[in-house]
């Protein structure tokens, strides 16, 4: 086993490879069609209707309970 008092800091060995060619980096195709940063399109709704009690709760009359058994 390898003691770094006895061995000195172990540092891994250096292997060139010539097919390494930097970074990568994807590359950037141009697209003659990008109208810039897409927005969202606010179509009105003459159906819509707002409802304050949307997320009220109503009072339970009953409770319902599964149980499985194997």
């Amino acid at each position: 086993t390898w003691d770094d008092d006895d061995d000195g800091i172990w540092k891994p060995r250096r292997i060139p490879n010539p097919a390494y060619k930097g970074q990568w980096k994807r590359k950037k195709i141009k697209n003659p069609n990008y109208k810039g940063k897409w927005k969202i399109p606010w179509i009105d709704n003459p159906e819509f209707e707002d409802d304050p009690d949307l997320y009220v709760l109503k009072p339970l009359k009953y409770i319902g309970i599964e149980v499985w058994q194997r």
